[in-house]
């Protein structure tokens, strides 16, 4: 042990004179009683750069390595914080002439830590889990060194640099427990480190890319973490309660003695999926998405069909919802489209299992279909009440046929149709033997449909009678109905009713609605509409006219 101390005083005199003479190794007393003080100064253990003040405390304690290299704990008596203090041990053994010694010290104390005395201490630590302290830190996450040679080591004094650099922060929200600091380059930012004594540190045991702080945290708290200095080139990312708040991806550099100001760090909004899919939209039923480190909030897994439909929205409330700038959007597969607060209804263009993204910064989402239902089918079921045996049925979408001429047979009264019309409205007739129905429409859904087939056809006609409406009107008109009780569809924008010519329209109605009154109202899907109507069904069926329902 004796070697390595003279081999240290030639360190520590820096081979001045590059000289070739032996080196005569200075005689050692001890081991005895020793005291040292640690005392303020630029750069030290008690400043950094930004401001903070630390301070030793109660309890603190130091390694210092002895003239036979021994790893010997030194504590210190004071009773309140100080900026000096004096720290001492029982056993240590130095030089006679203390003007030729060498004072090596590390704070926190280190049990394990060793020293070749000419270039490292090694076992050294920067914890990568850290425990909370209000308008402080970790006093064991807190690296630093001093190294005291000639007249200082003579008189016992020693300046600690500060090896760590520090992020501050100020918590925003209650019930915080843990909050990690993470570099999202896998640069490293704690963990096994060894003292160069030059005053750098290497990384030489297990190597962390993020530093998590725990404890209880008050809101409006400032706390501090201890990290490796260096960059991070990808930047980094901050959690609260393993849920990223903060992100950067620009270069981040942490210098040794500095503090690195986070700023406040609050849990980001709460955004989620609201739509048909979620309890018909309930808006507490509406599914949470996940933050991101790229502010895209990610919604995975969410099963739509083409007649879903869905808008998105924040705190579990209509207050702030964004949805599409013009009518209902159907969306595609990986294009970033536009949102505006209180828009219009989002749909998708496939069946099958899809991920949401939202940026609610920059208020654009996107859609990606991860499965798609290709081979999906579904169910046209005909209550065939007139009985017609066998029976086919002709169909189109937007006029042109998806049947033969001659329509396709009906098993057991159902045909499957492809579920591509899912959301679709359809026209349909049915044909049997010599019978043919009038022409009728229906929406397919995800559960399919229902439609009645009756050898009667009760007919509700629509027909305008004002100039003004004739000149304005179009050649389309649908009905919305209400409160029937009855298979007839009431879902919005309602039932396409068939155009006969000369401003006359109609539509077959259930003959369960024989009898019975019914909440109404006939629009164009352009702007015109009629008032909120009734009217009873007969068996003959009805007319109405437009003037009579408030169309001009």
């Amino acid at each position: 042990m004796k070697k390595i101390y003279s081999y240290v005083i030639a360190a520590a005199a820096m081979l001045a004179a590059a000289s070739c003479q032996e080196i005569v190794e200075p005689a050692v007393k001890g081991p005895e009683a020793f005291s040292l003080t640690a005392v303020a100064g630029v750069d030290t253990k008690t400043t950094l750069v930004d401001g903070v003040k630390t301070y030793w405390t109660p309890g603190d304690e130091l390694t210092v390595f002895d003239a036979n290299g021994q790893n010997q704990k030194f504590v210190t008596a004071i009773t309140e914080p100080a900026g000096s203090a004096v720290f001492s041990t029982e056993t240590f053994a130095m030089p006679e002439d203390m003007n030729n010694a060498v004072l090596l010290a590390i704070y926190p104390y280190t049990q394990n830590a060793y020293t070749d005395f000419a270039s490292y201490v090694a076992n050294l630590e920067i914890p990568a889990s850290q425990q909370a302290v209000k308008d402080g830190f970790d006093p064991d996450a807190t690296l630093s060194y001093a190294l005291a040679m000639g007249q200082d080591a003579a008189a016992k004094n020693l300046k600690f640099h500060n090896l760590y650099g520090l992020f501050k922060f100020t918590v925003g929200d209650a019930g915080v427990t843990k909050v990690t600091v993470k570099a999202n380059g896998g640069e490293t930012l704690a963990g096994g480190v060894a003292l160069l004594l030059n005053g750098t540190l290497n990384v030489s045991g297990d190597a962390a890319s993020e530093v998590t702080l725990e404890g209880t945290f008050e809101k409006g708290g400032v706390y501090y973490i201890a990290a490796i200095p260096g960059t991070c080139a990808s930047g980094i990312s901050v959690l609260y309660n393993d849920t990223v708040v903060k992100t950067t991806d620009k270069a981040v550099q942490l210098k040794p003695n500095t503090v690195l100001n986070l700023g406040t760090i609050a849990t980001p909004e709460v955004w989620g999926v609201c739509g048909t899919f979620t309890n018909g939209w309930d808006v507490a039923s509406n599914v949470h998405m996940t933050p991101t480190n790229s502010g895209w909030y990610v919604l995975e897994g969410v099963e739509l069909y083409k007649d879903d439909q869905f808008k998105f929205v924040t705190k579990n409330s209509w207050d702030n919802s964004l949805g599409y700038k013009d009518v209902v959007l159907t969306a595609e597969d990986a294009v970033e489209y536009a949102l505006v607060s209180d828009g219009q209804n989002i749909k998708v263009n496939k069946n099958g299992v899809f991920t949401i993204s939202l940026n609610p910064q920059t208020k654009k989402f996107k859609v990606e279909c991860t499965e798609e239902y290709s081979d999906l089918t579904v169910n046209i079921t005909v209550d065939n009440k007139a009985g017609w045996d066998p029976l086919y049925i002709y169909l189109e979408s937007a006029g042109t046929a998806i049947t033969a001429a001659e329509g396709d047979l009906v098993t057991n009264n159902v045909y499957a149709v492809s579920g591509d019309y899912i959301g679709s409205s359809l026209s349909y007739k049915f044909i049997s033997d010599s019978k043919t129905s009038e022409m009728a429409n229906v929406t397919i859904t995800r559960n399919g449909a229902t439609v009645i087939l009756e050898e009667t056809a009760i007919k509700l006609t629509f027909m305008l009678d004002t100039a003004n409406s004739k000149q304005w009107w179009g050649q389309t008109a649908k009905i919305h109905v209400w409160n029937t009780g009855t298979s007839f569809d009431t879902s919005w924008p309602g039932n396409t009713l068939v155009y006969d010519g000369n401003y006359t329209w109609h539509i077959n109605v259930p003959s369960e609605l024989v009898g019975k009154t019914i909440n109404y109202l006939i629009h164009n899907g352009n702007g015109w509409q009629s008032s909120d109507s009734i009217v009873t069904i007969t068996a003959s069926g009805v007319t109405v006219k437009g003037s009579q329902i408030g169309i001009n």
